[in-house]
């Protein structure tokens, strides 16, 4: 590749990349102050995330963080509190018989009544569409072609 810095574009004065497509050449310009800015910003934040918040993959655990942050103690937390909930609930089910499971009215379907079934449904026109909703015919359309 050849080098292209000293070459200037006549028009704006700007040093050129050397990149040329169909004869239009590529200007050396500077990004924006303010994309730089957040470009810059992102790194300090991922860095400030990586201290901050659990990261690091080790061999038989991870970095805590500085906050001592875990998703997995609030997910057992979550779950000892439904145990807690359920705990009951769940014994007696886990001794029951699935005789004594099917007895249980708690378990009995709903009544036919109360199926999306049985739901009565809106009337419609027996063409389908409510008049009021009518699409115009296609010869009352205005835009026609000309040729």
């Amino acid at each position: 590749m050849t080098d292209h810095h000293g070459e200037f574009d006549s028009v704006t004065g700007r040093s050129t990349t050397g990149h040329e497509w169909d004869g239009i050449k590529e200007l050396n310009t500077l990004l924006p102050r303010w994309w730089v800015i957040c470009f810059y910003l992102t790194i300090v934040w991922a860095i400030g995330y990586w201290i901050v918040y659990p990261a690091w993959p080790l061999i038989s655990s991870n970095t805590t963080g500085l906050f001592g942050y875990s998703t997995r103690a609030d997910v057992a937390v979550e779950l000892a509190n439904l145990e807690k909930i359920r705990g009951a609930k769940m014994a007696a089910l886990g001794a029951a018989s699935l005789a004594d499971i099917e007895k249980d009215p708690a378990n009995s379907p709903r009544p036919a009544s109360a199926s999306i079934a049985a739901m009565p449904r809106p009337s419609r026109p027996a063409s389908g569409i409510s008049s009021s909703r009518a699409m115009p015919r296609a010869s009352a359309c205005s835009c026609r072609a000309t040729a």
